[in-house]
């Protein structure tokens, strides 16, 4: 996502005190979510000495890791370009529905997911035992434990990551360039020449997101006995509590992560810089004619295969209300303590994401906002273990402050770093909507910043400040990898007891627990995107 550029009802954004106030607060917020514990990770991995061997091992554990990463980014880019190229340009009856549907996979954990097709795909799966009844196989022929069944549920729950992008490429697209290339070569020319090369960024940005997600994934590898370099690091650091060897064994995955990451920034840096003053026309649909109901399939199967196959499996295995019962009486505190700590982290996310937003938005020095806007969404290219691993250096030492480590603040501090980016993407596309000569003219009436904040850029912002906690209560309530690591005695969360058990061997528990944390997980979100349609349908 870039920074819109140009000039805004005449005004150009100038160099001020209030202005240099925010983005310090932003800087400073920056930093003590995420860039101090990461660079404390780092120092402790290197003065810890015990750096990596770079042995016949360390190479297989690096090509599983990004065979697994690499795959789900190509499975996701098959199924979410055709799927954002539908929704984009074809009137397909429902489209609000349609669209609304490919944000479900994001909802639900990508744990969740697998716990479900395990159930599907295991080796005394129904699917297997069919297959294997159908073709006279003494073994089960499909196997879920392994690299090609982390691929298929990562690149699953990814692949919105790429439609997504897309759609909103296509939208963004004056459609008068695409009707002037008709003439000359029809609409594959038009698509060829025209379409592929402008939403090409959004496209290559979406698979480089969907290869971060599978490269900072673990409950999956971790369920799927996958060893990756996530679950690498945790093995280090678990076996022993050895900061050190954990910091040292996560230094490659850190080297990984940041090169995908600036990858990924390369193509959003080189789009065109539109402003705002640009005249916009509404994108204009292909009627499908014959192609509408295959095309409105297409857009629901993998949606479905995502998120309704893994949660029917798993309502499956805990049929019955004494199912949830015994789950809940098995981990009411652990439910209690997400429901409790997920929403204060969203809060503390859209508090710390304000200034930070802004200064992505607002800010005109060169290569500030761009510096802010990478560092504010570095979390979504790293696994939460180094994270993890940076809050133990920080918080875990006598001083005055070490009742952060022995408190639940520990745990938020984690699921705040998680959620930031989320926050910040929704919080920065509300605020480069908003018109600064709106602001200018209310200070120029005598308005007080309280006064303008409250009265005009909050009531702007409310779309934002609405999609940006839901998302960040959604990232709060899955996280589960610095959770893992960090949380004291008496703070775990759902996710953490669900993670146990599954190691544990207990289906049932599982199965209705992670029902619980889906339900919990999405419920909020469908509320809020049910109000927002009302607030848009008022008129």
């Amino acid at each position: 996502m870039s920074v819109l550029a140009g000039r805004l009802g005449g005004h150009r954004v100038s160099p001020r005190p209030r202005s240099c106030g925010v983005a310090l607060a932003a800087i400073a917020g920056l930093c003590f979510t995420i860039w101090l514990p990461l660079g404390v990770m780092v120092w402790g991995g290197l003065v810890g000495g015990r750096l990596p061997r770079l042995d016949a091992r360390f190479w297989s554990l690096t090509q599983r890791t990004l065979v697994v990463a690499g795959g789900s980014a190509g499975l996701a880019t098959l199924l979410g370009l055709p799927i954002g190229m539908a929704l984009g340009r074809l009137g397909l009856p429902g489209s609000t529905l349609l669209r609304a549907l490919q944000v479900t996979p994001l909802l639900v954990p990508s744990y969740v997911s697998a716990i479900g097709w395990l159930h599907v795909l295991g080796r005394s799966g129904p699917l297997n035992r069919w297959l294997a009844d159908l073709l006279a196989l003494e073994r089960p022929p499909l196997d879920a434990y392994s690299v090609w069944g982390a691929i298929w549920i990562l690149g699953l729950s990814a692949f919105p990551l790429v439609a997504l992008p897309v759609l909103v490429g296509l939208e963004g697209i004056d459609p008068d360039l695409e009707e002037e290339a008709l003439p000359h070569g029809g609409r594959r020319d038009a698509l060829r020449y025209v379409t592929m090369p402008l939403i090409l960024p959004a496209l290559l940005g979406g698979a480089l997101l969907a290869f971060l997600a599978g490269l900072a994934e673990f409950a999956v590898p971790s369920f799927l006995s996958v060893n990756v370099c996530t679950v690498e690091v945790f093995a280090r650091f678990a076996a022993f509590y050895d900061l050190a060897a954990g910091a040292a064994a996560a230094l490659p995955l850190l080297m990984i992560a940041l090169a995908a990451f600036a990858g990924e920034r390369w193509p959003a840096g080189r789009r065109p810089r539109v402003g705002l003053d640009v005249p916009y026309s509404a994108p204009r649909s292909t009627d499908p004619g014959l192609w509408r109901v295959p095309a409105m399939v297409a857009c629901m199967v993998p949606a479905a295969f995502a998120v309704a196959v893994p949660l029917l499996s798993l309502a499956s295995r805990a049929p019955s209300f004494s199912d949830y019962r015994f789950a809940w009486e098995a981990a009411s505190r652990e439910v209690a303590n997400s429901l409790f700590f997920a929403p204060c982290a969203a809060t503390v996310t859209l508090v710390v994401a304000l200034p930070i937003a802004w200064s992505v938005a607002r800010v005109r020095l060169p290569g500030a906002s761009q510096l802010i806007e990478a560092a504010s969404l570095l979390p979504m290219a790293l696994p939460g273990m180094l994270l993890g691993i940076g809050l133990i250096r920080i918080w875990n030492r006598a001083g005055p402050f070490l009742w952060v480590y022995r408190s639940p603040c520990i745990v938020i501090l984690g699921q705040v770093a998680r959620a930031l980016p989320f926050a910040v993407l929704c919080l920065a596309a509300c605020w480069r909507q908003v018109p600064v000569a709106l602001e200018e003219s209310a200070r120029i009436a005598g308005a007080s910043s309280a006064q303008v904040l409250r009265r005009i850029l909050l009531p702007a912002l409310r779309p934002g400040l609405r999609a940006g906690w839901c998302l960040g209560l959604v990232a709060a309530m899955a996280e589960l990898q610095t959770t893992l690591l960090v949380y004291p005695p008496g703070a775990a969360t759902l996710p953490l007891r669900i993670f146990t058990l599954q190691h544990d061997g207990q289906a049932e528990n599982v199965a209705a627990l992670r029902m619980i944390l889906t339900a919990i997980t999405v419920l909020p979100a469908a509320a809020a995107w049910a109000l927002g349609r009302r607030e848009e349908e008022q008129p």
